[in-house]
């Protein structure tokens, strides 16, 4: 277990220390609380309106399972995830680490961030082939960004990812069935 933790905090340190630089800086705080962005809100919003009561049954169902995917996401991670672990942040456990945005008082395992930006990214890309390259390039800055900033160790991101691809994934499935039983049904 000490391997993996040495691993961890090696790799923090490589991401927190020795990349840092003021470009990556400004990146990468600009982008770890991208959604408190009060265009951001508007954008993402205006576009989830706009699926949901302009859209086809494809894009409807898109909005729908994407609120169910990351409500589930965020709460079992929030209220079950990080109380079974109780992980410290390394913000608060390391020296050394240059903290480029508030520590936080949560735990640190897995990441909201990465959790979250996953499932998102993961329900995209099943409604919008298309777009998978693309919104998964974002969900990988996203939790970079969080390591990046010193608030999550690495093994914090990529848990959180793994954890928001299957969330993601497995929603957008059983929607698309519960949808198309649904309608055999109805007709």
């Amino acid at each position: 277990m000490s391997y993996f933790y040495n691993l961890d905090t090696s790799l923090f340190y490589f991401i927190n220390n020795t990349l840092s630089n003021p470009y990556f800086d400004f990146l990468f705080v600009l982008l770890t609380d991208y959604d408190k962005n009060p265009i951001a809100r508007v954008l993402i919003l205006g576009l989830l309106a706009l699926c949901l009561f302009r859209g086809d049954d494809k894009k409807r169902l898109f909005v729908v399972s994407l609120i169910i995917a990351i409500v589930v996401s965020d709460q079992l991670n929030s209220f079950v995830f990080k109380n079974i672990f109780q992980r410290v942040r390394p913000c608060i456990q390391l020296e050394n680490v240059i903290a480029l945005v508030p520590c936080g008082s949560g735990f640190s395992f897995p990441s909201s961030h990465a959790i979250n930006n996953f499932t998102l990214a993961s329900v995209v890309a099943f409604y919008f082939k298309k777009l998978s390259i693309p919104i998964y390039i974002f969900a990988f800055l996203i939790a970079f960004s969080r390591v990046y900033v010193g608030v999550h160790f690495p093994f914090d991101v990529f848990v959180g990812s793994i954890l928001g691809l299957i969330i993601g994934y497995t929603i957008s499935l059983y929607s698309v069935k519960f949808y198309n039983n649904y309608r055999v049904q109805d007709e």
